[in-house]
């Protein structure tokens, strides 16, 4: 069990009188987290993402369709999502706001139906601040903090200010698009008959040739294979020195989850 805590970090509700509430940037660090979870292993049909409103459930939706990897993940509201588990289910309360209003939240029995779907992991994302105002919500923030553990939204966001919507759904394509020009790159690799990991390229940028006679079917002599210092510059494709950096951070929030759900 995990409380990811938004409270200090500025992401509020937003939804008119009698209009679904929406929290564009909880949304976002929803987004965030269900990627972490599929980085740690589990897949898309593993994993659900529930709300108890419809506005945010069609954010969630917005910023999750990019990323083929996320195929198969259920997006709905709570209702929608009665009678069904998940190994994993990432819930967002959306409530967040001065006043301390939860609305239908105060739905203990709702409430109770989203967080009892998950068999394995449940990340609760909320506002502890506005939601912890009602007394079933308070004991079950309590309890996941007695039981499992509590991480602060900032740990998420940079330097716990979440960055706008638009630009978080900008990152999420960005990343999708990286990921399918990954998996076409390894194809083509792969028909090539070249290294499963990528090109090797000198550092001049000039492609290594093959021993004379090797014809890649098994006739002439065998290309030498490099040492480790003798080894030259691995071409990625697509990737520079920040998604680098990124992917060094998403490593390390891996691990993170993976200790909470051992």
């Amino acid at each position: 069990m995990l409380t990811i805590d938004t409270s200090g970090c500025d992401m509020r509700d937003s939804g008119g009188e009698g209009e679904s509430k929406s929290n564009k940037e909880e949304a976002a660090l929803a987004a965030a987290y269900v990627r972490v979870l599929l980085k740690a292993g589990l897949r898309g049909g593993q994993i659900a993402v529930i709300s108890p409103y419809n506005a945010q459930v069609a954010l969630l939706r917005d910023l999750l369709a990019p990323h083929p990897e996320a195929a198969g993940i259920e997006v709905r509201s709570v209702d929608g999502f009665q009678g069904q588990e998940k190994e994993a289910v990432v819930l967002s309360l959306v409530r967040s706001n001065e006043e301390g209003g939860v609305g239908f939240l105060s739905d203990d029995r709702r409430i109770n139906v989203a967080v009892t779907r998950a068999r394995r992991h449940v990340a609760v994302l909320c506002d502890s601040e506005t939601v912890g105002m009602h007394g079933f919500l308070r004991r079950l923030l309590d309890h996941v903090e007695a039981r499992g553990q509590v991480r602060s939204a900032a740990e998420f966001t940079d330097n716990g200010t979440a960055p706008p919507f638009e630009a978080w759904l900008d990152l999420e394509r960005a990343a999708a698009r990286q990921h399918a020009l990954s998996v076409e790159v390894a194809a083509s690799a792969a028909a090539d008959g070249s290294d499963a990991e990528g090109a090797y390229v000198s550092n001049a940028g000039h492609g290594s040739k093959p021993a004379d006679g090797a014809q890649g079917n098994g006739e002439g002599p065998e290309e030498p294979k490099l040492g480790p210092k003798q080894r030259p510059m691995r071409l990625v494709v697509g990737l520079d020195g920040v998604v680098q950096l990124g992917q060094a951070v998403a490593e390390a929030v891996i691990a993170a989850v993976l200790y909470v759900l051992r």
